[in-house]
């Protein structure tokens, strides 16, 4: 994970405990190993491999709220990076 972690650049912006819970989250909702996602994968594409869980989407919106982040914020969001960004950021304040 800590790879991953360097890959999607973002240590500035989300502790590593807060990414790899988000990956998690993410490899149980589209039934992949986390290790596996790059930073510009995008939920559309996700969605199209038919690994994914029915709801896979609505667990990860779900996961954003809880952690703050408005629906329309999320609605915004197109890859898992900015994903990891956004909901990363607002555990951060």
């Amino acid at each position: 994970m800590d790879e991953l972690y360097r890959d999607f650049d973002c240590a500035n912006l989300v502790a590593f405990e807060d990414f790899k819970q988000i990956m998690e989250l993410a490899g149980k909702c589209y039934a992949m190993d986390p290790k596996k996602f790059l930073p510009n994968d995008t939920f559309e594409a996700l969605s199209k491999m038919g690994t994914w869980m029915m709801g896979a989407e609505d667990d990860l919106v779900e996961y954003a709220r809880q952690k703050g982040v408005e629906d329309e914020a999320i609605q915004s969001v197109k890859t898992l990076k900015d994903y990891v960004v956004l909901v990363g950021v607002s555990r951060m304040h």
